[in-house]
């Protein structure tokens, strides 16, 4: 369907369509990244002001083949202050959970640079979608994520035997 026989409905009934058209979408298989391109373009998704649509659009363009040409706009349009988003966790946790299975580290720095500006509950639940994803060990990097901050298997190591000193140097003064 053309994009200018569609524009001529009222802009309720089109959102409503568009919802449900991207709802639909991201049920099946993840689109090729020419697909995804190509909606974006037509129905300017990455623009729109509705955040029911962008909320889809993410979470369908972080699906697909397109994944890592969208990451970056995703977290961007979850911390602009502009559309006053930060705290919506209907918006922020599934856009944040979608970017971290794409691009982990643009999402951590992006998360950890605005943290201080969400609301408390929000970046609690946010934390809590990264750490899902980061409670073992990853083999590569060897880091934890605790209270926080990420902490690697050397500063672990370190600091369980400072408390084990500690908790012996007590038991030797009773």
């Amino acid at each position: 369907m053309e994009s200018y026989l569609i524009w001529k409905w009222r802009v309720t009934r089109f959102y409503q369509y568009l919802v449900v058209f991207l709802e639909r979408l991201q049920a099946g298989h993840p689109l090729p990244a020419s697909h995804i391109h190509r909606l974006g373009e037509v129905y300017s998704l990455n623009t729109t002001g509705n955040c029911e649509i962008r909320l889809r659009w993410y979470g369908l363009a972080l699906a697909s083949g397109a994944a890592k040409d969208y990451a970056k706009a995703a977290v961007e349009w979850v911390v602009d202050a502009k559309t006053g988003l930060k705290g919506r966790m209907k918006y922020c946790r599934p856009t944040f959970k979608a970017v971290f299975k794409v691009e982990t580290e643009l999402a951590k720095k992006t998360f950890l640079k605005h943290a201080t500006e969400f609301h408390p509950i929000a970046r609690q639940l946010i934390k809590k979608v990264r750490i899902s994803h980061s409670r073992r060990v990853h083999k590569l990097t060897r880091h934890f994520y605790i209270k926080g901050s990420w902490i690697s298997l050397k500063q672990v190591k370190e600091s369980i035997c400072k408390v084990v000193v500690y908790q012996n140097e007590r038991e030797m003064e009773r």
